[in-house]
Parts: structure tokens; C-alpha cells; sequence
């Protein structure tokens, strides 16, 4: 099938691409809101036929938050959505399908402008599974909380300097900050600190 948004993101020209391993963060670049935008719009023609919920999540979604230069997408299905018939049409699409993370980001697929070079995470989630929530929850309060984005930028400025090309531990840095941060904020309502 194809795609002229997954071509833009494919072709390596837009601010986008981390080599595997790699933690790098860079500043918020501008377009990637518009590359989100456009690329959303094909995705809800390739699965017009679903209820879908389509968001742009982590943080290239969030102005003036540093960032790993990997667009981050996710997709929210009816709780029984067929998941051969998922893993196609994204495939058709000019994804390929990386792993099930489970209840840790659902199916995972991604895009890549060369063989070691990522420029795109979508993440497929049941409409119900906790882990949508938290990424619109999280991405909320960090556009709602400047405070917080900031810390979080030198929180991952920092990991990334320490650990340029172990991407595990950036992660694993990251993820215990996420998680004490997120365990502050209501996960039924707005996003809102406790």
C-alpha cells in the first residue's frame, strides 16, 4: 500500500532517527506535530472500518519536552479487535511488527529511514487496557504542567549523557521516574496531580 506520511518519516529529512540502542534526546522540533498529524490521517484510512482511537503519545507529543527522535503513536481498538487482521493491514501500510509488550504497550510496530535507524513506535491497545489511559494521562499532564516537562527533560538529558549507547538503562531510568510521577496523578479523571 504505502504511504506519502510514512515516506516523509522514512526519508530521514524531518529530525527523526535513533539507532537502535541509542539514547540520544534532542530539543522539540516543531514539525513533529504536523508529521503526527499526517500520518494519523492515513492510519484512520487504512483501519476506516474500526472504531479507532488514534493520539500522538510520548514525547515528540509534547511542545518543548526533549525527546529520543522517534515519533510515538498510539492506537486504541475495541476490546476484541483481531489482532492477524491488525498486524496485516499495518504491515501493508510499510510497518513491521516488532513484538507484543502486553500490558507494558500492547502491540508494538515500527518504521525505520535505513536498516538500524527507528523513526516511528505505534503502539495497538485495547480501548480498556490501563496502559491507553496512562499515556494520555501522562502526555496530558506534561502539556498541562510545565514544571513537570521540564523535569522531565533533565531527567532524560541526563540519563542520555550517562548512557549514550545503552538505551536499557536510559529506559530503566526513565521508567522509575515515569513511575513514581504517574503514581502522583489520578488515573480516573483529568490530569491533575493528587
Amino acid at each position: 500500500m504505502g504511504s506519502g506520511s510514512l515516506s516523509a518519516l522514512k526519508s530521514g529529512r524531518n529530525g527523526l532517527g535513533l539507532r537502535r540502542g541509542d539514547a540520544r534526546v534532542t530539543a522539540h522540533n516543531e514539525r513533529w506535530p504536523d508529521l503526527y498529524a499526517e500520518l494519523a490521517d492515513e492510519l484512520h484510512d487504512v483501519l476506516a472500518d474500526l472504531d479507532v482511537r488514534i493520539e500522538h503519545i510520548g514525547s515528540t507529543a509534547v511542545h518543548g519536552l526533549w525527546a529520543k527522535p522517534i515519533l510515538d503513536v498510539g492506537i486504541a481498538l475495541p476490546v476484541d479487535f483481531d489482532v492477524r487482521d491488525i498486524t496485516r493491514r499495518l504491515e501493508s501500510f510499510g510497518l513491521h511488527f516488532v513484538e507484543d509488550l502486553g500490558d507494558y504497550g500492547g502491540l508494538l510496530f515500527a518504521a525505520s529511514s535505513a536498516p538500524d535507524i527507528v523513526v516511528l513506535h505505534v503502539h495497538v491497545v485495547a480501548i480498556d487496557n490501563l496502559q491507553w489511559r496512562r499515556y494520555l494521562l501522562f502526555r496530558d499532564a506534561l502539556r498541562n504542567q510545565q514544571a513537570l516537562a521540564d523535569d522531565y527533560s533533565t531527567v532524560k538529558r541526563t540519563l542520555a549523557a550517562a548512557h549514550p549507547s545503552d538505551r536499557p538503562s536510559y529506559l530503566a531510568g526513565k521508567s522509575e521516574w515515569v513511575e513514581h510521577t504517574i503514581d502522583r496523578v489520578d488515573l480516573r479523571g483529568p490530569s491533575t496531580p493528587r
